[in-house]
């Protein structure tokens, strides 16, 4: 079992979509954009964009709505390390851990992307051993009673 990026181009692994992420724009604090409450998609075109691989599920949809060229990051920390610094605009998933103390980045969501689905996947949901669905319910569980979770999970 796996926690993966869901998307419908996957054949293979059985997925069970959790959680929908928003996207935020990561920047640093002294930076002229840091003062917007909220940007579009369209306010992205002046941004030095940090953003996901184009081989990755989360980089094929940023390029989908976006059409962008070239990466900066292989992972949302590298990414937010590279805003940090300064040297771009790290558009990552608002994911708490990762985005909860971003001193000195501010956090500016994003409005007009689709929303990041996160979720499960196995090769064969029937071939878990008991602890591992029981793991994979606990998270969902939890962040069902955040208010978290994906509203259009699959049936267990």
């Amino acid at each position: 079992m796996a926690w993966v990026t869901i998307t419908p181009d996957v054949h293979g692994p059985e997925q069970r979509p959790v959680i929908d992420l928003d996207w935020v724009l990561a920047v640093h604090r002294d930076d002229p954009l840091a003062a917007e409450p909220a940007l579009s998609l369209a306010d992205l075109s002046r941004t030095q964009l940090i953003r996901p691989p184009a081989g990755t599920s989360s980089g094929r949809q940023v390029d989908e709505r976006l059409g962008l060229g070239p990466t900066g990051a292989t992972d949302w920390d590298t990414a937010l390390l590279l805003a940090e610094l300064g040297l771009g605009h790290a558009l990552v998933p608002a994911v708490r851990g990762v985005t909860s103390h971003p001193d000195p980045l501010c956090l500016i969501p994003v409005r007009g992307l689709v929303p990041l689905k996160v979720g499960r996947a196995a090769r064969q949901w029937s071939a878990l051993s008991p602890s591992a669905n029981a793991f994979a319910e606990t998270v969902t569980a939890h962040l069902d009673a955040r208010g978290g979770a994906a509203e259009e999970r699959e049936a267990s």
